[in-house]
């Protein structure tokens, strides 16, 4: 079956992908730019209202590459909303929605939410190269108590990369949310 859009602004796409059989997992994708102009807390209720099969809502925000300030409030409305009538787990968690949450821990729902893969920005010192991996939490190491990034290799100049990012404060939003699944 294909994604059906839910919603669509000229920066911002909501699209769904509905549970196939009797999985009752339904795939929600967020792409794009989320602002003040994009109405996506008054969408949780039509989703909820017209697909009362799923059971449990899988978040991929891949493609959200910005949010605001307004936006965040709009994210934190949708995600409660959905919450409150459907199980909820993120397959990805982008850069914008990392450090969304890193400042406002109610960006990813309750503690029963899981979260399976995260967005992990790398930096290349010797080339100037930034690239984003999205690596599966499973993947990512526990060093006392902190998560720490698996190493990788710059694909310019096959140097050592670094985190472009505090790890003490980048991976605070996975604190026990990481996907037993894996």
């Amino acid at each position: 079956m294909s994604a059906k859009v839910l919603l669509k602004y000229p920066k911002f796409t909501l699209s769904m992908e509905p549970a196939q059989g009797k999985s009752g997992v339904s795939v929600l994708k967020f792409d794009g730019y989320l602002n003040e102009a994009v109405p996506l807390a008054a969408a949780a209720k039509p989703l909820l209202e017209s697909d009362p099969w799923t059971v449990e809502y899988s978040f991929d925000t891949t493609l959200l590459n910005k949010i605001n300030s307004v936006g965040l409030r709009q994210w934190i409305s949708f995600v409660s909303a959905v919450e409150k009538e459907r199980l909820l787990r993120f397959s990805v968690l982008s850069e914008p929605i990392v450090e969304a949450a890193d400042a406002v821990i109610s960006a990813l729902g309750g503690p029963k939410t899981q979260v399976e893969a995260i967005a992990v920005p790398y930096f290349c010192g010797a080339c100037d190269l930034r690239e984003v991996d999205f690596v599966p939490t499973s993947k990512l190491e526990i060093k006392p108590g902190v998560f720490s990034a698996p190493d990788k290799k710059c694909a310019k100049c096959g140097k050592p990369m670094s985190l472009d990012a505090l790890e003490e404060e980048y991976f605070i939003c996975l604190k026990d949310r990481v996907s037993k699944s894996d």
